[in-house]
């Protein structure tokens, strides 16, 4: 083998055997890119995983969840199913969780969340028990402003010359500062470059209660609602009382707003608008909901509940706005008034009620909801009533009733019939003469927690709870039903 050849071999063979080292070492990081990747898989959905998503959940809605699975594969999507968990007598079920995370911000030390969506899921929202552990009993302490302005500190008074006329310090001089430099303003992203963050659900049934008593249903709930990123449109749809509801949310890129929607509800035209600029300080919001003069026409169809509700002019609006963040920033009126309204029975007796008008007028305030007019006005029943309720849901009112000789036997046979409500034991009557021979009337005092709140006859120094009355005036009212042969059955 001559020179040149020899050499050309030795060549081939450092070549090839660079390329075997290559191959060798690309073999040995596919490998360990499948064990790494392989083994995030066994933890991302192990009960190590599960326990942490659990408590974040628990950390974040204040209530203990049960999760069944979670599935999540690594740079996708994170999906949680059967998730539950207790609100009083109702709760939340949902099938499934879908968060989609921006793996290049989390890698960056930020959580971005680009998509959460919701399927198939059953609210059921009990107010009583929102009302008992969701209220603030904090007491708030504020600090009184000073009488004084305190002056600003006093100016230097020149210090007398020595003697000798030399001065007795030397003048201090201040060294020479250089300029601080400017600091330097990262350029805010534009709105049209930034990606949106969505929040879908579909198929969601919503339930409201109040213990045991539903009051409304809500079925199909679906939405995608934009909350960051670039300006966009999404909606909400519902179904309620039998109609389909759309109403279009609109992103800005700065906060969250519904066009001004008008619908229809128990027989009257509304009109609402809400927005939030969720981007600001203390997320600003504005509400606002008006009712129309219109005529009303209603009839209330449910088992043992069966009346209609008319009115020649109804009208009502609501405004308020403030903080998100701060109860004791929103502000806001509201008032609702009626002319020549009737309230029928339609299941026993089909007597009716009678009003000239009837009125209410609300304003909030400092975390407080005054109500100081609220009356309804006729010819043989009328009321009158006022109150407050703060921002702990401490509520407290009274209610006057006024009836003419001839109704009065109706509310005595019911307050005998029931006893719903304490009187002093010398008192056999309801109602009690009023100033006007052919008038009578009582009043009743309210007190304590909205959910449970305490009820007293002036003619009564007794307390008791207005929870109570009710339930005996219901029972009062089906046991009269069920003698008559009139009791539903209400499954």
């Amino acid at each position: 083998m001559n020179e040149t050849s020899a050499k050309a071999l030795k060549k081939t063979r450092s070549v090839s055997g660079r390329r075997f080292k290559w191959r060798r070492y690309l073999t040995f990081l596919a490998i360990l890119f499948l064990l790494t990747y392989l083994l995030s898989l066994a933890l991302l959905n192990s009960s190590w995983a599960k326990n942490k998503l659990t408590n974040r959940l628990h950390t974040q809605t204040n209530s203990a969840w049960e999760v069944g699975n979670v599935l999540w594969l690594a740079f996708g999507d994170i999906e949680l199913n059967n998730l539950e968990t207790s609100i009083g007598e109702g709760g939340i079920k949902i099938k499934s969780l879908r968060v989609s995370p921006s793996w290049r911000e989390l890698f960056s030390g930020s959580v971005y969340i680009t998509e959460a969506t919701v399927n198939e899921a059953e609210v059921d929202i009990d107010l009583k028990w929102l009302r008992e552990n969701l209220s603030n009993d904090e007491v708030f302490i504020e600090l009184p402003n000073p009488q004084v302005t305190p002056s600003s500190n006093p100016a230097l008074q020149p210090q007398p010359a020595r003697p000798d006329g030399s001065n007795t310090k030397k003048p201090k001089l201040k060294p020479t500062q250089k300029p601080a430099p400017k600091p330097v303003i990262a350029e805010k992203p534009k709105l049209e470059d930034l990606s949106n963050q969505w929040l879908k659900v579909k198929k969601v049934n919503l339930i409201l209660r109040n213990g045991e008593h539903i009051i409304e249903q809500i079925s199909d709930l679906s939405a995608s609602i934009p909350f960051a990123g670039k300006p966009a449109d999404g909606g909400i749809r519902f179904q309620l009382l039998g109609n389909t509801h759309f109403l279009k949310v609109s992103w800005d890129g700065f906060g969250l707003s519904a066009e001004e929607t008008a619908g229809k509800l128990f027989d009257l035209s509304f009109q609402w608008k809400v927005a939030c600029k969720s981007s600001q300080p203390g997320m600003p919001f504005a509400f606002r909901f008006i009712v129309p003069q219109q005529q009303l026409d209603h009839t209330y169809d449910r088992p043992n509940t069966h009346f209609n509700i008319s009115s020649d002019k109804i009208a009502a609006n609501f405004i308020i706005n403030g903080s998100l963040r701060n109860f004791k920033t929103w502000r806001g009126i509201l008032n609702v008034a009626s002319e020549k309204m009737t309230i029928t029975e339609n299941q026993k007796t089909h007597k009716h009620i009678d009003f000239d008008h009837t009125r209410l007028v609300g304003t909030i305030a400092n975390g407080v909801l005054n109500v100081p007019v609220a009356e309804a006005i006729g010819h043989k029943i009328s009321i009158l009533a006022n109150g407050s309720v703060h921002k702990n849901l401490y509520s407290y009112g009274v209610v006057r009733l006024i009836t003419n000789n001839e109704s009065r036997g109706f509310f005595d046979k019911v307050y005998h019939g029931s006893r719903l409500i304490n009187i002093d034991r010398s008192s056999y009557h309801l109602l009690f003469p009023l100033d006007t021979p052919d008038r009578r009337y009582c009043d009743l005092y309210l007190d304590g927690k909205i959910s449970d709140l305490e009820i007293r006859h002036n003619r009564s120094d007794q307390w008791q709870s207005l929870n109570e009355a009710i339930k005996k005036l219901w029972d009062f009212k089906n046991h009269e039903l069920q003698e008559d042969g009139l009791l539903e059955d209400d499954q």
